[in-house]
């Protein structure tokens, strides 16, 4: 199993840099588990995902990402 780590400066990145979605994610991730402690039906899953800061141009910045 892969363990997920998200730091809370990046939890705490502004809104600006990252997007209101991947602010989200980075809010929600780090506390899934206990979302769902106790449930049985209609539990909470945030997929894996990465985070591109807005302005980062992928094409460009491909190798360094």
């Amino acid at each position: 199993m892969v363990q997920e780590l998200i730091t809370q400066d990046e939890i705490d990145t502004p809104l600006e840099l990252v997007g209101g979605k991947a602010k989200g994610l980075l809010k929600i991730k780090p506390i899934e588990n206990e979302l769902n402690e106790g449930r049985t039906t209609s539990r909470v899953y945030v997929p894996r995902f990465f985070v591109v800061p807005i302005g980062v141009s992928l094409t460009e910045q491909y190798q360094t990402i």
